[in-house]
């Protein structure tokens, strides 16, 4: 008795052991059968040729002011022509940038505005720098892996922001005022015209320069960080992987996760924190480096307190990004 039990259980172990084999032999079969192959992504952009970019953002902003809570929403939708001038032995490309289209939808509490450039319809005044900055032209150097190398945004028009000039003035206060006016809006434009250039570099960058330095393949991960000079602004680090290929493309994944803090400086006394993660999947032409689908999502949330009184602002924020880089038919 004792004897057929031992039997059975050594049949049961061998089964066990059996099918763990198979499964074992599977599993290495089909690592065997998959592409890990390494292969240097970046953009092969040619000169003379046109290239279409395609951007959508959407965010819902949920912000909470000493208790009185408020939400927004927007989408910004950017539809540019990159026209190559030049590229040269590394691979930097020189190129002509227009804005074929741009839309905007907004809706809060105020109501909703919308504006479309292509229907030339009015610009809301909430809305006006960002259309001002976006939907423009401009001119850029762009690296083989997405870096911008330099970036030339038009100057900002001239405006008064000074009202009409006081009567019954002497002409030296006169022309005084006039030099005051014309040093202030052109300090005035010079901060514009940063801030514009910050502005692009940053949804240029963050939608393009997703590639690693050299070659990589399955399981191979690198990290990225966009840099704003001096700017305040911490931008997080993010992490790609190479996921795999898919009948010539290269499929990736994109993490980011990130904290932030302002402790008051000088006379200010309002502190923040930040807080964000994101990710989203990236399908690359391996042949070309054109980005045939990118959509990345996110949320973030702010707390902003100030020392001393009684003001506290949060804020959370979800988004989503979509984005691709084509050929122009």
């Amino acid at each position: 008795m004792e004897r057929s039990r031992l039997v059975r259980t050594l049949l049961v172990a061998l089964g066990v052991v059996g099918v763990l084999t198979i499964a074992a032999g599977i599993f290495v079969v089909s690592l065997l059968r998959q592409d890990m192959s390494k292969v240097e992504l970046s953009f092969r952009l040619e000169a003379g040729k046109s290239y279409a970019f395609h951007c959508e953002e959407s965010s819902e902003v949920t912000d909470i002011t000493q208790g009185k809570e408020e939400k927004n929403a927007a989408t910004v939708t950017l539809d540019y022509t990159f026209e190559v001038q030049e590229v040269d032995g590394e691979g930097n490309a020189v190129i002509n940038v227009t804005c074929d289209r741009m839309q905007m939808e907004h809706s809060g509490p105020d109501g909703e505005s919308s504006y479309d450039s292509s229907a030339r319809t009015e610009v809301a005044p909430g809305v006006s720098s960002q259309v001002a900055t976006l939907a423009q032209g401009f001119s850029m150097t762009l690296s083989p892996k997405g870096r911008v190398l330099a970036l030339e945004v038009p100057e900002p028009e001239a405006s008064d922001i000074f009202g009409e000039e006081p009567e019954g003035l002497s002409e030296e206060l006169a022309a005084q005022l006039e030099q005051f006016r014309e040093e202030m809006g052109s300090d005035l434009r010079a901060q514009q015209q940063k801030m514009m250039t910050m502005t692009l570099r940053m949804l240029l960058e963050g939608a393009l320069a997703i590639y690693a330095e050299g070659p990589v393949g399955p399981a191979d991960s690198w990290r990225r960080q966009i840099d704003l000079g001096d700017a305040r602004l911490q931008m997080p680090v993010e992490t790609f992987e190479f996921k795999r290929h898919k009948k010539g493309l290269a499929v990736i994944t994109v993490r980011s996760e990130g904290r932030a803090q302002f402790s008051p400086t000088g006379a200010s006394r309002t502190e923040t924190e930040s807080a964000g993660s994101a990710e989203g999947t990236i399908e690359v032409d391996k042949a070309t480096g054109h980005i045939c689908r990118e959509v990345v999502q996110g949320e973030m949330s702010v707390s902003s307190k100030t020392r001393g009184g009684r003001s506290e602002v949060l804020a959370a924020v979800v988004e989503k990004r979509t984005v691709t880089l084509l050929p122009k038919e």
